[in-house]
């Protein structure tokens, strides 16, 4: 949900009052907020193996817990996981989002302007990738899931109601002169 939230976000806006409307402060700081969420989820779920009790939403750990559960009837779909969680992890989107995490998200309090709305929020290449990595991370959770012969439910990004909301609010901004 959130990736499809930044994505309505980022759209080209032909309608000056509706692209008026989402460049309001309240849509930057909402941006930011989804922004910070999606890179901060996106990352735990690539996080690699780490033993103990952390990373409860690290792909990695599901993958294995399945593995430990079913053993061989797993095993051939385990390995598949391992290497499209790989493949993600290696990416240079994953990398990108790891430095922003670490360099920027994390220290925000520390923004050279004072002003942590400054921060630079993913671009439209940034977003078309993020929506490639969104489908390979849901086969990951269907993989996974197989075996039980069950369907990871992950929300649909295709919901409209916060792009209608922009196009009704906007009209009405712009009909009472706001």
């Amino acid at each position: 949900m959130t990736l499809a939230e930044m994505m309505i976000l980022a759209r080209r806006r032909e309608k000056r009052d509706e692209f008026d409307f989402v460049s309001l402060d309240i849509f930057k700081k909402y941006n930011l907020c989804l922004n910070y969420t999606y890179v901060m989820e996106y990352c735990k779920l690539l996080e690699p193996k780490v033993k103990g009790k952390n990373h409860y939403a690290s792909l990695n750990k599901l993958n294995s817990k399945v593995l430990s559960i079913h053993g061989n009837d797993y095993k051939s779909d385990f390995d598949d996981v391992e290497v499209l969680i790989q493949v993600l992890r290696d990416s240079e989107f994953a990398i990108k989002l790891r430095r922003l995490r670490d360099q920027t998200f994390a220290h925000a309090d520390k923004t050279e302007s004072d002003n942590i709305f400054n921060i630079a929020v993913l671009d439209d290449s940034d977003l078309e990738t993020a929506l490639t990595h969104f489908f390979k991370l849901r086969e990951i959770f269907q993989r996974c899931g197989n075996i039980y012969h069950v369907e990871y439910f992950i929300a649909s990004i295709d919901d409209d109601s916060t792009e209608n909301f922009i196009k009704n609010a906007s009209k009405v901004m712009q009909d009472y002169n706001y």
